[in-house]
Protein backbone atom coordinates (compact mmCIF):
# COMPACT_ATOMS: atom_id res chain seq x y z
CA UNK A 1 0.00 0.00 0.00
CA UNK A 2 0.99 3.64 -0.03
CA UNK A 3 3.97 4.32 2.22
CA UNK A 4 2.95 5.16 5.77
CA UNK A 5 3.37 8.81 6.69
CA UNK A 6 3.48 8.30 10.44
CA UNK A 7 7.18 9.30 10.68
CA UNK A 8 6.51 13.02 10.17
CA UNK A 9 8.09 14.22 13.39
CA UNK A 10 11.75 14.11 12.45
CA UNK A 11 11.61 16.76 9.69
CA UNK A 12 10.25 19.38 12.08
CA UNK A 13 13.49 18.97 14.03
CA UNK A 14 15.77 18.96 11.00
CA UNK A 15 14.29 21.12 8.28
CA UNK A 16 15.23 24.40 9.90
CA UNK A 17 18.84 23.22 10.08
CA UNK A 18 19.11 21.62 6.64
CA UNK A 19 16.88 23.65 4.36
CA UNK A 20 15.07 26.92 4.08
CA UNK A 21 12.04 26.37 1.84
CA UNK A 22 10.25 29.50 0.72
CA UNK A 23 6.51 30.17 1.09
CA UNK A 24 6.25 27.48 3.75
CA UNK A 25 2.65 28.44 4.60
CA UNK A 26 1.37 28.31 1.01
CA UNK A 27 -1.53 26.04 0.18
CA UNK A 28 -0.22 23.29 -2.12
CA UNK A 29 -3.57 21.62 -2.82
CA UNK A 30 -7.21 21.53 -1.75
CA UNK A 31 -8.99 18.18 -1.48
CA UNK A 32 -12.74 18.38 -0.92
CA UNK A 33 -12.28 21.56 1.13
CA UNK A 34 -9.30 20.26 3.14
CA UNK A 35 -5.91 21.87 2.54
CA UNK A 36 -2.45 20.40 2.09
CA UNK A 37 0.26 22.94 2.90
CA UNK A 38 3.57 23.28 1.14
CA UNK A 39 5.25 22.79 4.51
CA UNK A 40 3.65 19.33 4.71
CA UNK A 41 4.99 18.52 1.25
CA UNK A 42 8.52 19.62 2.21
CA UNK A 43 8.42 17.67 5.46
CA UNK A 44 7.40 14.48 3.65
CA UNK A 45 10.01 15.17 0.96
CA UNK A 46 12.73 15.41 3.63
CA UNK A 47 11.97 11.80 4.57
CA UNK A 48 12.70 10.71 1.00
CA UNK A 49 15.62 12.89 -0.09
CA UNK A 50 18.20 14.77 2.02
CA UNK A 51 17.88 18.52 1.28
CA UNK A 52 21.55 18.71 0.27
CA UNK A 53 20.90 16.15 -2.50
CA UNK A 54 18.43 18.46 -4.27
CA UNK A 55 20.64 20.17 -6.84
CA UNK A 56 18.27 22.42 -8.78
CA UNK A 57 14.92 24.17 -8.61
CA UNK A 58 13.69 21.91 -11.42
CA UNK A 59 14.56 18.82 -9.37
CA UNK A 60 12.88 20.29 -6.28
CA UNK A 61 9.69 21.10 -8.22
CA UNK A 62 9.53 17.60 -9.70
CA UNK A 63 10.00 15.93 -6.32
CA UNK A 64 7.43 18.21 -4.71
CA UNK A 65 4.85 17.26 -7.35
CA UNK A 66 5.48 13.56 -6.75
CA UNK A 67 5.18 13.93 -2.97
CA UNK A 68 2.09 16.13 -3.29
CA UNK A 69 0.41 13.47 -5.42
CA UNK A 70 1.02 10.91 -2.68
CA UNK A 71 -0.37 13.29 -0.04
CA UNK A 72 -3.47 13.86 -2.17
CA UNK A 73 -3.95 10.07 -2.41
CA UNK A 74 -3.62 9.83 1.36
CA UNK A 75 -6.14 12.63 1.89
CA UNK A 76 -8.65 10.97 -0.46
CA UNK A 77 -8.25 7.67 1.39
CA UNK A 78 -8.80 9.48 4.69
CA UNK A 79 -11.98 11.14 3.44
CA UNK A 80 -13.26 7.77 2.24
CA UNK A 81 -12.30 6.15 5.53
CA UNK A 82 -14.30 8.75 7.48
CA UNK A 83 -17.43 7.68 5.61
CA UNK A 84 -17.18 4.28 7.28
CA UNK A 85 -18.68 5.01 10.68
CA UNK A 86 -17.65 1.59 11.97
CA UNK A 87 -13.97 2.56 11.75
CA UNK A 88 -12.68 4.04 14.98
CA UNK A 89 -9.28 5.40 16.00
CA UNK A 90 -9.08 6.03 19.72
CA UNK A 91 -7.16 8.81 21.42
CA UNK A 92 -5.15 6.13 23.19
CA UNK A 93 -4.05 4.61 19.87
CA UNK A 94 -2.96 8.01 18.59
CA UNK A 95 -1.04 8.74 21.78
CA UNK A 96 0.67 5.36 21.61
CA UNK A 97 1.73 5.95 17.99
CA UNK A 98 3.11 9.40 18.88
CA UNK A 99 5.04 8.02 21.86
CA UNK A 100 6.50 5.21 19.75
CA UNK A 101 7.69 7.66 17.10
CA UNK A 102 9.27 10.00 19.64
CA UNK A 103 11.02 7.06 21.28
CA UNK A 104 12.31 5.86 17.93
CA UNK A 105 13.84 9.27 17.18
CA UNK A 106 15.34 9.47 20.67
CA UNK A 107 16.99 6.06 20.19
CA UNK A 108 18.21 7.04 16.72
CA UNK A 109 19.67 10.42 17.68
CA UNK A 110 20.65 9.76 21.29
CA UNK A 111 18.71 11.30 24.17
CA UNK A 112 21.01 14.30 24.58
CA UNK A 113 21.00 15.15 20.86
CA UNK A 114 17.24 14.70 20.64
CA UNK A 115 16.62 17.04 23.56
CA UNK A 116 19.09 19.52 22.07
CA UNK A 117 17.32 19.46 18.70
CA UNK A 118 13.99 20.09 20.42
CA UNK A 119 15.42 23.04 22.33
CA UNK A 120 17.07 24.58 19.26
CA UNK A 121 13.76 24.45 17.39
CA UNK A 122 11.82 25.86 20.34
CA UNK A 123 9.84 22.64 20.68
CA UNK A 124 8.93 20.20 23.43
CA UNK A 125 7.66 16.65 23.24
CA UNK A 126 4.16 17.85 23.99
CA UNK A 127 4.27 20.64 21.39
CA UNK A 128 5.32 18.10 18.75
CA UNK A 129 2.47 15.84 19.75
CA UNK A 130 0.01 18.73 19.45
CA UNK A 131 1.31 19.59 15.96
CA UNK A 132 1.16 16.05 14.61
CA UNK A 133 -1.69 14.46 16.56
CA UNK A 134 -4.29 14.93 13.81
CA UNK A 135 -1.89 13.82 11.05
CA UNK A 136 -1.18 10.63 12.97
CA UNK A 137 -4.90 10.11 13.55
CA UNK A 138 -5.51 10.46 9.79
CA UNK A 139 -2.77 7.98 9.04
CA UNK A 140 -4.20 5.41 11.44
CA UNK A 141 -7.61 5.83 9.80
CA UNK A 142 -6.07 5.25 6.37
CA UNK A 143 -4.23 2.14 7.55
CA UNK A 144 -7.40 0.66 9.04
CA UNK A 145 -9.44 1.51 5.96
CA UNK A 146 -6.98 -0.03 3.50
CA UNK A 147 -6.58 -3.14 5.65
CA UNK A 148 -10.35 -3.64 5.90
CA UNK A 149 -11.20 -2.89 2.27
CA UNK A 150 -8.31 -4.57 0.50
CA UNK A 151 -6.25 -6.51 3.02
CA UNK A 152 -7.36 -10.14 2.55
CA UNK A 153 -8.48 -10.28 -1.08
CA UNK A 154 -5.25 -11.05 -2.92
CA UNK A 155 -4.03 -14.47 -3.95
CA UNK A 156 -0.76 -15.26 -5.68
CA UNK A 157 -0.79 -18.41 -7.78
CA UNK A 158 2.20 -20.77 -8.04
CA UNK A 159 2.49 -19.88 -11.73
CA UNK A 160 2.68 -16.15 -10.93
CA UNK A 161 5.38 -16.80 -8.34
CA UNK A 162 7.46 -18.90 -10.69
CA UNK A 163 7.16 -16.37 -13.53
CA UNK A 164 8.12 -13.53 -11.20
CA UNK A 165 11.16 -15.45 -10.00
CA UNK A 166 12.30 -15.97 -13.60
CA UNK A 167 11.96 -12.23 -14.23
CA UNK A 168 14.03 -11.13 -11.23
CA UNK A 169 16.34 -14.05 -10.49
CA UNK A 170 19.41 -12.34 -11.96
CA UNK A 171 19.11 -9.71 -9.23
CA UNK A 172 18.81 -12.34 -6.48
CA UNK A 173 22.41 -13.45 -6.24
CA UNK A 174 23.63 -13.85 -2.71
CA UNK A 175 26.26 -11.24 -1.80
CA UNK A 176 29.85 -12.40 -1.87
CA UNK A 177 31.28 -12.46 1.65
CA UNK A 178 34.91 -12.84 2.63
CA UNK A 179 36.48 -13.72 5.94
CA UNK A 180 39.58 -11.65 6.47
CA UNK A 181 42.52 -11.47 8.81
CA UNK A 182 44.58 -8.31 8.82
CA UNK A 183 47.77 -6.74 10.04
CA UNK A 184 47.65 -2.95 10.23
CA UNK A 185 50.85 -0.91 10.31
CA UNK A 186 50.08 2.71 11.13
CA UNK A 187 52.07 5.65 9.86
CA UNK A 188 53.10 6.89 13.27
CA UNK A 189 53.72 10.62 13.69
CA UNK A 190 56.68 12.02 15.59
CA UNK A 191 56.50 13.17 19.21
CA UNK A 192 56.66 16.77 18.02
CA UNK A 193 53.70 16.27 15.67
CA UNK A 194 51.70 14.59 18.44
CA UNK A 195 52.44 17.51 20.77
CA UNK A 196 51.10 19.96 18.18
CA UNK A 197 47.97 17.86 17.73
CA UNK A 198 47.39 17.81 21.48
CA UNK A 199 47.79 21.59 21.66
CA UNK A 200 45.22 22.10 18.90
CA UNK A 201 42.79 19.60 20.46
CA UNK A 202 43.10 21.34 23.84
CA UNK A 203 42.25 24.69 22.26
CA UNK A 204 39.17 23.17 20.58
CA UNK A 205 38.04 21.57 23.85
CA UNK A 206 38.39 24.95 25.59
CA UNK A 207 36.13 26.59 22.97
CA UNK A 208 33.49 23.89 23.45
CA UNK A 209 33.56 24.20 27.24
CA UNK A 210 33.35 27.99 27.08
CA UNK A 211 30.28 27.80 24.85
CA UNK A 212 31.93 29.51 21.88
CA UNK A 213 31.41 26.30 19.89
CA UNK A 214 28.93 23.48 20.22
CA UNK A 215 30.33 19.97 19.91
CA UNK A 216 28.50 19.65 16.57
CA UNK A 217 30.11 22.82 15.23
CA UNK A 218 33.54 21.75 16.40
CA UNK A 219 33.21 18.36 14.74
CA UNK A 220 32.14 19.89 11.45
CA UNK A 221 34.96 22.48 11.49
CA UNK A 222 37.88 20.59 12.93
CA UNK A 223 37.52 16.79 12.94
CA UNK A 224 40.02 15.06 10.67
CA UNK A 225 37.88 11.94 10.56
CA UNK A 226 35.60 13.21 7.80
CA UNK A 227 33.40 10.09 7.40
CA UNK A 228 32.31 10.25 11.05
CA UNK A 229 32.19 14.07 10.98
CA UNK A 230 29.37 13.81 8.44
CA UNK A 231 27.45 11.86 11.10
CA UNK A 232 28.16 14.39 13.84
CA UNK A 233 31.16 12.38 15.02
CA UNK A 234 28.91 9.47 16.02
CA UNK A 235 30.82 6.24 16.65
CA UNK A 236 27.80 4.18 17.66
CA UNK A 237 26.94 2.29 20.82
CA UNK A 238 29.97 0.82 22.54
CA UNK A 239 29.89 -1.61 25.44
CA UNK A 240 32.23 -1.37 28.40
CA UNK A 241 34.03 -4.46 27.12
CA UNK A 242 34.55 -2.90 23.68
CA UNK A 243 36.11 0.36 24.88
CA UNK A 244 39.68 -1.01 24.83
CA UNK A 245 39.34 -1.45 21.05
CA UNK A 246 38.98 2.33 20.76
CA UNK A 247 41.39 3.65 23.34
CA UNK A 248 44.03 2.21 25.70
CA UNK A 249 42.70 0.35 28.73
CA UNK A 250 44.01 3.05 31.06
CA UNK A 251 41.76 5.66 29.43
CA UNK A 252 38.54 3.61 29.26
CA UNK A 253 37.56 4.75 32.75
CA UNK A 254 37.72 8.37 31.57
CA UNK A 255 34.86 7.74 29.15
CA UNK A 256 32.90 5.68 31.65
CA UNK A 257 33.03 8.57 34.12
CA UNK A 258 31.63 11.16 31.67
CA UNK A 259 28.09 12.41 32.10
CA UNK A 260 25.70 12.61 29.15
CA UNK A 261 26.71 15.60 27.01
CA UNK A 262 30.06 16.05 28.76
CA UNK A 263 33.29 16.03 26.75
CA UNK A 264 36.61 14.49 27.66
CA UNK A 265 40.00 16.12 27.70
CA UNK A 266 41.96 15.29 24.53
CA UNK A 267 42.87 11.60 24.71
CA UNK A 268 45.88 10.09 22.89
CA UNK A 269 45.05 7.96 19.86
CA UNK A 270 47.44 6.22 17.46
CA UNK A 271 47.16 9.00 14.88
CA UNK A 272 46.63 12.02 17.10
CA UNK A 273 44.21 13.13 19.82
CA UNK A 274 40.48 12.62 20.24
CA UNK A 275 37.86 14.59 22.14
CA UNK A 276 35.02 12.26 23.14
CA UNK A 277 31.45 12.99 24.15
CA UNK A 278 28.91 10.62 25.69
CA UNK A 279 25.68 11.24 23.76
CA UNK A 280 23.67 8.70 25.77
CA UNK A 281 24.16 5.68 28.03
CA UNK A 282 22.25 2.53 28.86
CA UNK A 283 23.52 0.28 31.64
CA UNK A 284 27.08 -0.62 30.55
CA UNK A 285 26.78 0.78 26.99
CA UNK A 286 27.70 4.26 25.80
CA UNK A 287 26.62 6.17 22.68
CA UNK A 288 29.89 7.87 21.76
CA UNK A 289 30.79 10.80 19.53
CA UNK A 290 34.28 12.07 18.90
CA UNK A 291 36.42 14.67 17.20
CA UNK A 292 39.82 13.64 15.84
CA UNK A 293 42.79 15.96 15.56
CA UNK A 294 45.23 14.05 13.41
CA UNK A 295 48.95 14.64 13.91
CA UNK A 296 50.78 15.69 10.77
CA UNK A 297 52.78 12.98 9.01
CA UNK A 298 55.91 13.37 6.92
CA UNK A 299 57.18 11.42 3.95
CA UNK A 300 59.77 9.89 6.26
CA UNK A 301 57.00 8.67 8.59
CA UNK A 302 55.28 7.01 5.62
CA UNK A 303 58.45 5.35 4.38
CA UNK A 304 59.22 3.97 7.85
CA UNK A 305 55.73 2.44 8.11
CA UNK A 306 55.99 0.98 4.61
CA UNK A 307 59.33 -0.60 5.52
CA UNK A 308 57.86 -2.17 8.67
CA UNK A 309 54.91 -3.53 6.69
CA UNK A 310 57.20 -5.00 4.01
CA UNK A 311 59.32 -6.68 6.67
CA UNK A 312 56.23 -8.32 8.20
CA UNK A 313 55.00 -9.36 4.74
CA UNK A 314 58.37 -10.96 3.96
CA UNK A 315 58.21 -13.02 7.16
CA UNK A 316 54.71 -14.24 6.20
CA UNK A 317 55.94 -15.28 2.73
CA UNK A 318 58.78 -17.18 4.36
CA UNK A 319 56.26 -19.27 6.25
CA UNK A 320 55.83 -17.57 9.63
CA UNK A 321 52.37 -17.77 11.18
CA UNK A 322 50.08 -14.87 10.19
CA UNK A 323 48.18 -14.88 13.49
CA UNK A 324 51.36 -14.77 15.55
CA UNK A 325 52.73 -11.87 13.53
CA UNK A 326 49.40 -10.03 13.80
CA UNK A 327 49.42 -10.37 17.58
CA UNK A 328 52.96 -9.00 17.68
CA UNK A 329 53.04 -6.26 15.03
CA UNK A 330 49.50 -5.12 14.19
CA UNK A 331 48.47 -1.66 15.39
CA UNK A 332 44.77 -2.53 15.16
CA UNK A 333 43.60 -2.92 18.75
CA UNK A 334 40.32 -4.54 17.72
CA UNK A 335 41.82 -7.54 15.89
CA UNK A 336 45.41 -8.08 16.97
CA UNK A 337 44.51 -10.14 20.04
CA UNK A 338 42.39 -12.32 17.71
CA UNK A 339 45.38 -13.10 15.52
CA UNK A 340 44.18 -10.44 13.09
CA UNK A 341 40.77 -12.05 12.50
CA UNK A 342 38.36 -9.35 11.27
CA UNK A 343 35.41 -11.69 10.66
CA UNK A 344 33.09 -11.90 7.66
CA UNK A 345 32.72 -8.85 5.39
CA UNK A 346 30.47 -8.22 2.39
CA UNK A 347 32.91 -7.78 -0.48
CA UNK A 348 30.98 -4.98 -2.21
CA UNK A 349 30.80 -3.01 1.05
CA UNK A 350 34.59 -2.85 1.42
CA UNK A 351 36.35 0.40 0.47
CA UNK A 352 37.37 0.34 -3.19
CA UNK A 353 41.17 0.23 -2.62
CA UNK A 354 40.71 -2.76 -0.32
CA UNK A 355 38.09 -4.48 -2.49
CA UNK A 356 40.34 -4.35 -5.56
CA UNK A 357 42.99 -6.31 -3.66
CA UNK A 358 40.66 -8.76 -1.90
CA UNK A 359 38.47 -9.74 -4.85
CA UNK A 360 41.28 -11.62 -6.62
CA UNK A 361 42.58 -13.49 -3.56
CA UNK A 362 41.90 -17.17 -3.01
CA UNK A 363 41.46 -18.73 0.44
CA UNK A 364 44.89 -18.83 2.07
CA UNK A 365 46.34 -16.02 -0.07
CA UNK A 366 48.03 -13.01 1.57
CA UNK A 367 48.08 -9.57 -0.06
CA UNK A 368 51.07 -7.30 -0.32
CA UNK A 369 50.83 -4.21 1.94
CA UNK A 370 47.99 -1.94 0.81
CA UNK A 371 48.05 1.77 1.64
CA UNK A 372 44.68 2.98 2.94
CA UNK A 373 43.65 5.73 5.38
CA UNK A 374 47.00 6.47 6.97
CA UNK A 375 48.19 2.88 7.31
CA UNK A 376 49.54 -0.13 5.45
CA UNK A 377 47.27 -3.17 5.56
CA UNK A 378 48.21 -6.80 4.96
CA UNK A 379 45.22 -9.05 4.35
CA UNK A 380 44.84 -12.81 4.49
CA UNK A 381 41.74 -14.29 2.88
CA UNK A 382 40.58 -17.08 5.18
CA UNK A 383 37.40 -18.05 3.37
CA UNK A 384 34.85 -16.92 0.78
CA UNK A 385 31.14 -17.63 0.43
CA UNK A 386 28.07 -16.42 -1.48
CA UNK A 387 27.77 -15.24 -5.05
CA UNK A 388 25.44 -18.07 -6.09
CA UNK A 389 21.90 -17.55 -7.30
CA UNK A 390 19.20 -17.71 -4.64
CA UNK A 391 16.92 -20.69 -5.32
CA UNK A 392 13.21 -20.32 -5.85
CA UNK A 393 12.53 -22.13 -2.57
CA UNK A 394 14.79 -19.74 -0.63
CA UNK A 395 13.06 -16.56 -1.82
CA UNK A 396 9.51 -17.82 -2.36
CA UNK A 397 8.05 -16.24 0.85
CA UNK A 398 9.60 -12.84 0.08
CA UNK A 399 8.46 -12.92 -3.55
CA UNK A 400 4.95 -13.85 -2.51
CA UNK A 401 4.79 -10.94 -0.07
CA UNK A 402 6.17 -8.56 -2.71
CA UNK A 403 3.56 -9.63 -5.26
CA UNK A 404 0.76 -9.22 -2.71
CA UNK A 405 2.04 -5.71 -1.92
CA UNK A 406 2.09 -4.87 -5.63
CA UNK A 407 -1.48 -6.05 -6.08
CA UNK A 408 -2.55 -4.13 -3.00
CA UNK A 409 -0.88 -0.95 -4.29
CA UNK A 410 -2.53 -1.35 -7.69
CA UNK A 411 -5.94 -1.82 -6.06
CA UNK A 412 -5.48 1.23 -3.85
CA UNK A 413 -4.36 3.32 -6.85
CA UNK A 414 -7.41 2.26 -8.86
CA UNK A 415 -9.70 3.08 -5.95
CA UNK A 416 -8.14 6.54 -5.49
CA UNK A 417 -8.28 7.25 -9.23
CA UNK A 418 -12.02 6.49 -9.31
CA UNK A 419 -12.68 8.42 -6.10
CA UNK A 420 -10.79 11.45 -7.45
CA UNK A 421 -13.30 11.74 -10.31
CA UNK A 422 -16.04 12.63 -7.82
CA UNK A 423 -13.95 14.60 -5.29
CA UNK A 424 -12.92 18.21 -5.81
CA UNK A 425 -9.14 18.41 -6.05
CA UNK A 426 -7.29 21.63 -6.88
CA UNK A 427 -3.48 21.65 -7.14
CA UNK A 428 -1.99 25.10 -6.52
CA UNK A 429 1.73 24.55 -7.10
Amino acid sequence: MMRSLLPLLLPVLLLAQNAAPTFRDRVAAVVDGETILLSEVDEALALMVPPQAIQSQKMLDSLRRHVLDELIKRKILYLEAKKDTTLQVTDAAVEEALDQQLKAFENQMGKENFEKALKEQGETRESLKRQYREKVREDLYVQKFVQRKFGAQFVVTPEELRNFYEQVKDSLKKPVEVRLSQIVVLIKPTKEALAQAKKKASAIAAQIRSGRLTFDQAVQQYSDDRPTAQQGGFLGWVSKQELPTLIPDSLANVLLSLKIGEISDPLPLPLGYGIFQVADRKEDRLALRYLLVRASQTVQDTLKARKRAQQVYSRIKKGEDFATLASTFSDDRATRDLGGDAGWKVLEALPEPVRKVIQDLKPGDVSEPVFYQGAFWIFRLTDRRGGEMATFEEVQPQLQQLLIQRKLQQAVDRFVENARKRIYVEVKI
